[in-house]
């Protein structure tokens, strides 16, 4: 029932050789955290460019790097040059700097180092190459790193850099601090070294290039590259090191936060979950991003027989919840069902899976079950879909907890625990997505609720998990008084969730007849006009 609740390339001078020649190895991008995949937007590397530069004659070279094979219009790519200390470089329009670090340091002659960072988002007929221009001749080594799925308008989050000021091996970038769920860090070390071909390793996971000007002699420059996978949630990372194969106390380490789209899929709760339901309702608000279905008292068959080919047919992502008592679930009695739910979920397909939505009143008015049997139940189901995935990296399903969001108020917390033996919270082991249902409580009253008080604890919750967030309901009735007041909740909550630069995986707006009220949108023009923004302009709409 609803509850109206709830770099651097520089040389030294004497022997610097004449020629750089390739030396370099690029990982594979390792598998991405299930938590930040959630999100439906994690940053992934897509390609990469190199130039080794000797440019012997004449100032003011144009230095040609080639754009990634692969990129897209919409991806973003980071250029990154290392030359002389003295060289300045100027970028081609729409090149942005983001970074620029000197080091002249001791060794090899003090003829220095400096590392340039730019940034770009691709737009639509790209050039083949890019061309800089160096303020002079100079040798060096440039790259540009391309990226899926990277903000666009706004691709940094952060950025950081230092120079090395004793000689050593270990390269040690400053700490910075992210704000935004998934951000990757991109870690760049440039340094004049006194052995040639010089390399490096690193903590940061993933190499995408280790380069060095010449093949034998020494005090060449050498170029590192490296990324890590998405981060969970705003953070103050530690410093990452580069580890070269001689010391040197000319280089420059740089740490940049690359910052992913904040996209949410907009979509509806419906009932009945048909073709003429899910048309209707893409008619009214455009093509929705995601569904919310339950049970009704089918447990995973409705889902099997009719949810999934339906959103699947309509190219949307499924927030579906089924009911089991809990005993019987942690008995295996429904093992064979919920294997078959698993094994029969397409392959990338988006499925935001959840075992008894909306426990709260089950576990703390009439006490239907205990707290300890409603998580025992959901590892006993994790562990099932654990199994599955195993052996289908292609899977895309999410373990989410739906609560109620009136649970999270200050007067109802204290007697309806999320952590703790009495807790709702089956753990950051169990569950991936942290869902609660949401709605403006007192529209008869005329009250629209402050979508910071409803939505606060529930981020800073996930949050403090480390979790993606939804809203696997949202709802209002007609607003007494506010023809309105439905379109100013909606907006409202929307706008607040973008200024926390933390917004949620789904949200579904609770579209059904239901005994409170008359949810549905469809007499509602200013409120189904806000939803249909959210759902075909995203975010975007609701700065």
């Amino acid at each position: 029932m609803k509850r109206i609740n709830l770099a651097l390339l520089t040389v030294v001078a004497t022997s610097l050789l004449a020629a750089c020649a390739p030396d370099d190895s690029s990982a594979p991008e390792g598998a991405v955290d299930t938590n930040i995949a959630a999100l439906g937007t994690a940053i992934t590397w897509r390609a990469s460019s190199v130039s080794a530069f000797d440019q012997s004659t004449g100032p003011g070279m144009a230095l040609s790097i080639a754009k990634p094979t692969g990129v897209v219009a919409g991806d973003v790519e980071v250029a990154v040059i290392a030359s002389y200390s003295t060289i300045t470089v100027a970028a081609p329009s729409g090149w942005t700097l983001v970074d620029r670090r000197t080091d002249t340091g001791t060794v090899g002659g003090g003829a220095g180092l400096g590392t340039s960072v730019f940034v770009r988002a691709v737009a639509a007929g790209e050039p083949a190459s890019y061309a800089f221009t160096l303020s002079a001749t100079a040798r060096g080594i440039a790259t540009i790193q391309a990226y899926a799925n990277v903000d666009p308008v706004n691709p940094i989050d952060a950025s950081v850099s230092s120079a090395e000021t004793t000689s050593q091996t270990n390269h040690v970038t400053p700490s910075l601090a992210t704000t935004r769920n998934g951000d990757v860090l991109v870690g760049v070390y440039g340094e004049v070294s006194p052995v040639q071909p010089s390399t490096t390793t690193s903590t940061i996971a993933h190499e995408r290039l280790d380069r060095s000007c010449g093949n034998t002699g020494s005090w060449g420059i050498n170029l590192a590259v490296y990324d890590t996978d998405a981060r969970l949630g705003p953070a103050t990372e530690a410093s990452r090191v580069a580890v070269s194969s001689a010391p040197t106390d000319v280089a420059t380490m740089a740490l940049v936060a690359l910052r992913p789209k904040a996209t949410t899929l907009f979509g509806a709760s419906f009932s009945p979950h048909d073709a003429a339901t899910f048309d209707l309702l893409n008619g009214q608000f455009g093509a929705m991003g995601v569904t919310r279905a339950f049970d009704g008292g089918g447990g995973v068959t409705p889902f099997l027989n009719t949810v999934q080919a339906l959103d699947v047919a309509r190219n949307a992502a499924s927030a579906y919840s089924f009911k089991y008592p809990p005993a019987e679930v942690s008995a295996g009695t429904h093992d064979t069902a919920l294997k078959s739910f698993f094994n029969g979920i397409q392959d990338n397909h988006p499925v935001y899976w959840t075992f008894w939505h909306e426990p709260d009143d089950e576990l703390y008015v009439n006490h239907t079950f205990t707290p300890t049997a409603y998580r025992a139940a959901w590892k006993h189901i994790r562990t099932i879909a654990d199994s599955v995935k195993a052996t289908r990296p292609n899977l895309d399903i999410h373990a989410t907890l739906i609560i109620m969001q009136y649970s999270m108020t200050p007067k109802i917390a204290p007697s309806r625990p999320l952590l703790g033996t009495d807790g709702m919270y089956p753990g950051d082991d169990v569950i991936e997505v942290f869902g609660a249902d949401t709605y403006n409580s007192n529209a008869d009253q005329g009250d629209v609720a402050d979508a910071a008080t409803q939505f606060g604890k529930v981020i800073d919750f996930a949050q403090a998990h480390g979790k993606p967030w939804a809203v696997p309901e949202l709802g209002s009735c007609p607003v007494k008084g506010n023809p309105q007041g439905r379109a100013q909740y909606l907006s409202q909550a929307i706008t607040y969730w973008n200024s926390r630069s933390y917004p949620p995986a789904y949200a579904a707006y609770f579209d059904l007849n239901w005994p409170a009220c008359d949810y549905r949108l469809d007499n509602d023009a200013p409120a189904k006009a806000v939803w249909h923004d959210a759902v075909t302009k995203g975010l975007a709409a609701f700065p």
